[in-house]
């Protein structure tokens, strides 16, 4: 609105320098306007609505305009203000996102790493357990077969004693003593024990 009204304003104060103009020098022969010749008065006028001009364009149309040019310019700056920050962000939020992969990665190795070395020392502990174990059977199968032989042995003895008992009586034909028969008779089992284990060695 301000610069239509100072359009029209500036289009009349030209439009009455021109009819000024003509008016000096319409009566003189007739003739019209003539932009090439200098006239005072138009001069004048032209000046003064010049000025007007000047004036109006400084006081209304010329503060809103900078008014206008500052405040885009400061939108830009807080437009570009705002993109720099908003990158700083997602630079700090990939950075942060950067470190926490890095640390995921370690935690997980670390995690592979634990599972693994328990894995081992579980194994370990079985195997020897297991060991401990089969050597423990074996020593109580060692234990049985030689209680086994040792009993089967004196199974034996009794036996062969009381044969040859049996025997030296129908033998000897003669009167001894229990006793007498016996310690023979152990003496003819302690040789026969003696080769046995011999053999069984």
């Amino acid at each position: 609105m301000t610069f239509t009204m100072l359009g029209a304003s500036f289009a009349g104060a030209l439009i009455d320098a021109g009819s000024a103009a003509s008016a000096v020098g319409g009566p003189e022969g007739g003739q019209g306007f003539n932009p090439l010749e200098v006239s005072p008065g138009l001069a004048v006028w032209s000046g003064v609505t010049f000025l007007i001009l000047l004036f109006l364009l400084t006081k209304f149309a010329w503060k809103p305009i900078v008014a206008a040019v500052e405040a885009r310019e400061h939108k830009l700056e807080g437009d570009l203000a705002s993109a720099e920050k908003a990158r700083a962000d997602a630079e700090a939020a990939a950075r942060k996102l950067a470190a926490e992969l890095d640390a995921a990665a370690l935690k997980a190795r670390e995690t592979v790493e634990q599972a693994r070395a328990s894995a081992e020392r579980v194994a370990a502990e079985i195997a020897a357990r297991a060991k401990a174990d089969a050597e423990a059977a074996r020593a109580r199968a060692e234990a049985d077969i030689e209680a086994a032989r040792e009993k089967a042995l004196a199974d034996i003895k009794e036996v062969a004693v009381d044969l040859a008992i049996a025997i030296t009586r129908e033998v000897v034909k003669k009167s001894a003593s229990d006793d007498d028969h016996r310690k023979a008779a152990e003496e003819v089992v302690k040789a026969m024990t003696a080769k046995t284990k011999k053999g069984a060695a």
